[in-house]
């Protein structure tokens, strides 16, 4: 489970604004964060229009 919600944080710090600033308010944990990747399985980040990075299947 600890997996599972570490790559969820991944995950968030790059498509939710407000996680990320919670993420980055803690001391450490950006840098731990930054090893795991933040691709929902299945799926790999493509640049989005908007500099926020989007997921698509392949």
């Amino acid at each position: 489970m600890a997996f599972h919600a570490v790559r969820h944080l991944a995950f968030l710090r790059h498509t939710d604004p407000t996680a990320r600033q919670v993420i980055e308010s803690v001391p450490g944990l950006t840098g731990i964060l930054s090893s795991w990747s933040p691709a929902p399985a299945g799926q790999l980040p493509e640049p989005g229009r908007d500099g926020q990075v989007t997921y698509a299947s392949r």
